[in-house]
């Protein structure tokens, strides 16, 4: 009679060895044995890190080629380059969850060279597909010990269930996540599992403009716009042609960001400058997208009086020696787009600085920063009845006076 041994009974050394053959579908579903041997796979055998994860429920020849209606496509890329015998195409895996008459078939795929690839596949008897797809992405998660880099979400109808199932109550951390073809509901519903600390960027796409003939309405975000996740964020992008509607004001805090709007006025330029100009940052970028913009003379008024470019440059108050940069410009696309930068003083010309609009500062706050700075250093500064300075915008010299300083400042000019 064959004795048969479990193999949380196998001694460490045979056991080792057994797990350094398992690849990704062999240890998820090991993972679901029981709760001792996975606990033991988590120790001595982890899963690679994940570097990229998305998963859809669409029929797209771009993200799979699908040929059943009702499936659930996941793709996983794990931080595997160093382990080339087990996998030498690298650590992506596709897996697909079917729908069947009495069950669910899923599908595990990876490449194994240029033109091979490796398939297995498993039935699984009166199991929803939805509910195989969300205890398996369930495992998945919560054996990452670090964030993810990149989740993407290519939307569906339903899918956006399978996933709460899957997270329940816990917060998942990742660097970036991506939103394609979704609803603004569809969007809620992922984002608020998503830890605001952890997350840098939010990328809404929507290419889909028409569907069956007819095209699709603008898309309202103003509830992602409140969320915690949109306000830690630093990066935001929203791709051409995908429309949104949302206060422009949810747009300043960002370090790098697009939006496309069907129509701006002038408020949406002065509050994306004024968002510029006190900023410290000397990466900041936008780029404000618009088919049509009634404003459009009124905003070329607004930023250069003389209406001879159409790129218009800023000394930051606070610091003189950076410069804000707006350019228009008018694409091929059918669309138009105000671009705003930061760039040093050194990298434009010379012409350009002299033509400069004055620094509005306030002399009663620059006098106060002086005199904070200068105790702080000390500590030992007696306190002098300064005589206030008349206000810039009373006394038009002043201002001059104060230009005149930052010229010699930072141009040593006389």
């Amino acid at each position: 009679m064959r004795l048969q041994v479990s193999l949380l009974d196998m001694p460490e050394l045979p056991m080792s060895i057994i797990m350094d053959y398992c690849d990704f579908p062999a240890i998820l579903n090991l993972l679901k044995t029981c709760h001792s041997f996975r606990d033991y796979i988590k120790t001595h055998k982890p899963l690679p890190q994940i570097t990229q994860i998305g998963f859809s429920n669409q029929r797209n020849q771009y993200i799979c080629n699908v040929s059943r209606t009702e499936h659930v496509f996941v793709m996983i890329v794990f931080d595997i380059w160093h382990d080339y015998c087990l996998h030498p195409m690298g650590g992506m895996f596709k897996m697909y969850y079917y729908k069947m008459a009495n069950g669910c078939e899923v599908v595990w795929e990876r490449s194994v060279d240029l033109d091979t690839k490796e398939e297995r596949k498993i039935f699984l008897e009166n199991e929803d597909f939805i509910e195989a797809f969300s205890r398996d992405l369930k495992i998945i998660l919560e054996i990452q010990k670090f964030p993810i880099k990149d989740f993407t979400f290519w939307g569906g109808p339903g899918l956006s269930g399978g996933f709460h199932k899957a997270m329940q109550s816990n917060i998942f951390q990742a660097h970036r996540i991506s939103f394609r073809n979704s609803h603004q509901h569809e969007i809620m519903e992922y984002l608020q599992h998503f830890c605001p600390k952890t997350l840098e960027a939010i990328y809404i796409n929507c290419h889909d403009d028409v569907i069956n003939g007819v095209k699709k309405p603008w898309m309202t975000i103003s509830e992602v716009t409140k969320s915690e996740q949109w306000k830690g964020a630093m990066r935001v992008g929203m791709t051409i042609p995908g429309p949104y509607l949302a206060p422009i004001e949810d747009f300043g805090h960002l370090e790098k960001g697009y939006v496309n709007y069907r129509r701006i006025g002038l408020e949406h330029v002065k509050v994306m400058k004024e968002a510029f100009l006190s900023s410290n940052s000397l990466t900041k970028s936008f780029c404000l997208m618009f088919y049509e913009c009634p404003d459009q003379e009124e905003i070329k008024r607004f930023l250069d009086p003389t209406l001879q470019k159409d790129r218009y440059l800023y000394r930051r108050p606070h610091h003189p020696c950076q410069i804000v940069s707006i350019q228009f410009m008018d694409t091929n696309g059918g669309y138009k787009q105000f671009e705003f930068s930061v760039m040093d003083i050194k990298n434009i010309t010379e012409p350009e600085r002299r033509s400069l609009p004055p620094i509005e500062v306030d002399a009663n706050r620059i006098l106060r920063g002086l005199m904070e700075e200068l105790e702080d250093d000390s500590g030992k500064l007696e306190e002098k009845k300064i005589e206030t300075p008349p206000s810039t915008t009373e006394n038009p010299s002043c201002l001059s006076s104060v230009n005149r300083f930052f010229s010699r400042l930072f141009y040593g000019k006389q």
